[in-house]
């Protein structure tokens, strides 16, 4: 983690974010006041930080976003969509993150997956519904969202009831992940598997995951009681502290690196599936984050 940019104030965390996107779709919609200006709304309820990576292999899929940090990735993606998709996952993690001490395991993860879920159907799938001409300028292979833009029913439920259609999709993906349900094709099967790369990544914050959610109560309710800047500062100082980066650059290295061996073999995984327009082994095939 390097070169980090502290934004503080809703107004430049609204600003910092207009100048990434890359679209001319994410750029109207985040002008318009429309659904990602609403994402937006909510990252910036709280001080963000903004980062580089500084080592590939480990920080590329560290799950910063749930304390706040968004990982900049300038040239990661050849489109311009799939970059800007990638933000508004990341940035919905964060906004939406509910930080709350002393949750038993088991429920911390349950919160950990609908969040997950949650930004997910937002950035596969309503996202296409939102920004016209979107899904034009994306991935190349199918996504589950195709079949959902060909039936005229989920875009008069879009049009007429955004909240409606978001709980509907929620329950058509669940449905999909349930370990009873049987794939129809290559799409199904990655959304199918998913919840397989989440209990890996669950299990490696057990030992440090309430200490997490202790810190990101703290920012909330300091920002409230003492100002969002003083908060923020000492939100920072503990997140870079040698307690928690063992005299490293990166948060959580320990929990990086053991991420690190489960986001590469996922990510190969998937991008051979698409390459190969077969399904991968169950054993392997997790979808990964953009």
């Amino acid at each position: 983690m390097k070169n980090i940019t502290i934004l503080t104030e809703p107004d430049e965390i609204h600003s910092y974010m207009r100048k990434l996107w890359r679209t001319d779709q994410f750029r109207t919609s985040h002008d318009q006041g429309d659904l990602v200006s609403h994402v937006v709304d909510r990252l910036a309820a709280l001080p963000r930080y903004f980062y580089e990576r500084t080592d590939d292999r480990l920080e590329k899929g560290h799950f910063t976003s749930w304390w706040g940090g968004i990982q900049l990735r300038p040239n990661d993606y050849e489109k311009d969509a799939v970059h800007d998709l990638y933000y508004l996952h990341e940035i919905f993690h964060a906004g939406t993150m509910p930080s709350q001490p002393g949750l038993i395991y088991n429920v911390f993860l349950r919160k950990l997956g609908e969040n997950e879920a949650d930004a997910s159907v937002c950035s596969e799938i309503a996202a296409y519904f939102a920004l016209p001409g979107l899904r034009q300028l994306s991935f190349n292979h199918e996504i589950y969202a195709d079949r959902l833009l060909k039936d005229p029913n989920y875009k008069l439920l879009w049009d007429s009831d955004p909240d409606a259609f978001t709980d509907a999709v929620k329950s058509l993906r669940r449905n999909v992940m349930h370990k009873d349900y049987k794939p129809k094709d290559t799409a199904e099967q990655w959304i199918h598997m998913f919840s397989a790369q989440n209990k890996e990544a669950g299990k490696l914050w057990h030992n440090a995951y309430d200490q997490i959610e202790t810190a990101t109560w703290n920012l909330r309710l300091g920002s409230l009681k003492e100002g969002r800047s003083a908060a923020m500062t000492k939100f920072m100082d503990w997140l870079t502290s040698p307690d928690i980066t063992k005299n490293t650059a990166i948060p959580f290295p320990d929990e990086a690196k053991a991420f690190a061996d489960v986001y590469w073999r996922v990510k190969k995984n998937y991008e051979d599936g698409i390459e190969q327009k077969e399904n991968i082994p169950p054993s392997k095939a997790i979808t990964p984050q953009p």
